[in-house]
């Protein structure tokens, strides 16, 4: 699903590789603006060479700020500090903080709607679309850590919880406000790596074993915060928790679950 691809350590052939790929990106002046930008191509690369089914389609207007979705909003900020927002009607907005966030860059919106925040060792990017919003981590090298953690903001009962199938948040009176779909991770030759949620109260943490005998860099690991809304309506239309989130996780869901997904996101 990804073809090996190699970091460059020409600055030309980065540069020249940022036009092609990125929708608007700041002059490179100085050797930290230059690992940034080494850093945005490899993320850029990376999610080009993924297979489609793997990626959410990004919603009209995607960049930063706040994006409309069907039934809610996605609050992306310019700097990653500020944490990614779920806005579902008549709830608390959910803020979930993103993995290395105080060494990330600012927000670059790509070709295709992803907005990437590079760093030194890892990359994150965030992709909004009308089924919910992803957040991947590009891992470029051993430096990086094999725990990625996602703190999320959880108000008065809230709770983080395990699934079967990726994780949920969950109201005092059990109704589930987030649900997160099994964890996935693959290599630049796309080997699959192994990878799994682990809860520390209110943090949600990806092991991507990255370090490995074997595993290629770069390697791009993701969870999937499936929209409220989304997860709700496809409950009522009879599907089964585990059976939405397993089809998030591996690429099936505008397969065997594309029909429902696209009424449920479209609120129809």
């Amino acid at each position: 699903m990804i073809r090996s691809w190699r970091r460059t350590a020409s600055l030309t052939m980065v540069t020249a590789l940022l036009a092609s790929t990125i929708v608007a990106f700041p002059s490179i002046a100085s050797a930290d603006d230059e690992v940034d930008a080494a850093s945005i191509a490899v993320a850029a690369q990376s999610l080009a060479n993924l297979d489609e089914s793997l990626l959410l389609a990004a919603s009209d207007g995607a960049g930063t700020g706040t994006v409309q979705t069907s039934q809610g909003t996605i609050g992306v900020p310019s700097r990653l500090t500020d944490g990614v927002s779920i806005h579902s009607p008549g709830r608390s907005p959910l803020t979930i903080d993103l993995p290395e966030a105080d060494a990330a860059g600012d927000a670059v919106l790509l070709q295709g709607g992803a907005v990437t925040y590079p760093g030194e060792s890892l990359t994150n990017s965030v992709i909004v679309g009308d089924a919910g919003v992803q957040m991947l981590t590009t891992i470029t090298s051993a430096d990086a850590p094999e725990h990625l953690e996602y703190d999320v903001d959880l108000g008065v009962g809230e709770s983080l919880r395990s699934t079967e199938d990726g994780a949920a948040v969950v109201a005092a009176d059990d109704t589930v406000l987030a649900v997160v779909a099994d964890a996935w991770a693959l290599d630049a030759d796309g080997d699959p790596v192994a990878t799994h949620y682990e809860i520390e109260g209110s943090t949600l943490i990806q092991v991507v074993d990255h370090r490995a005998a074997g595993v290629a860099y770069p390697v791009v690991a993701d969870p999937i915060w499936i929209a409220p809304w989304v997860f709700k309506c496809l409950l009522g239309l009879g599907l089964k928790g585990p059976q939405i989130t397993q089809a998030f996780a591996t690429g099936t869901i505008w397969g065997g679950l594309g029909a429902a997904v696209l009424a449920c996101a479209l609120g129809k």
